[in-house]
């Protein structure tokens, strides 16, 4: 079954696009390293309003549904070093309708991309959706270590997703303590390279 596209995302992507027709777009969990769509430029920045947790179940990317896997989410409050990715309006039906399939148990939200080397702009990002049936806001420390160690699907483990959001914020010379006190208590022992 295909997943439905949030009915708010064409109208928050419509307030946040440029002039030009182009889309800024802020991943703050896999969107970082493989966004899987057409962009033309990729750099570090943070969004101030929201922090990122990891409680949303993985059923498919980073996980099944008898052994699901976790990924991150945001929540009001804080802030979150992430990527911005650029998304040119020549791509912009078709990578939208891409982020709307893959984003879709997220809310859209119009936020402010800080860029780490200056400057802010608008973009579109996706935060926690408590409704949606995967949603999983109020596990414990103990929980959560489960379902990373355990998830495994289509794009990867469960563990690995975890390890490489801690690596792309490294090498971006951001960090996230809570993505590396998870980390830590997983186990992953080659995090230190990216």
């Amino acid at each position: 079954m295909k997943p439905e596209i949030h009915p708010d995302l064409h109208e928050t992507a419509r307030k946040a696009r440029l002039p030009d027709g182009s889309l800024w777009v802020f991943g703050y969990g896999s969107l970082m390293w493989d966004p899987g769509l057409k962009i033309e430029k990729l750099l570090p920045g943070r969004v101030y309003g929201y922090h990122r947790r990891f409680c949303l179940r993985s059923m498919e990317a980073w996980g099944t549904a008898e052994q699901p896997g976790l990924c991150a989410t945001l929540h009001p409050g804080g802030s979150t070093a992430g990527r911005a990715m650029l998304l040119a309006d020549r791509h912009f039906h078709e990578g939208l309708s891409a982020l709307g399939v893959r984003e879709s148990a997220y809310l859209p939200r119009h936020v402010r991309i800080h860029l780490r080397s200056g400057g802010r702009i608008d973009g579109l990002t996706f935060v926690f959706d408590e409704t949606h049936p995967r949603a999983a806001g109020d596990m414990i420390l103990e929980e959560q270590l489960a379902l990373f160690r355990q998830g495994e699907g289509s794009r990867g483990c469960s563990a690995g997703y975890l390890d490489q959001v801690v690596k792309v914020l490294r090498a971006d010379g951001s960090k996230d303590q809570s993505a590396e006190i998870l980390l830590h208590h997983v186990g992953v022992k080659d995090s230190e390279e990216l």
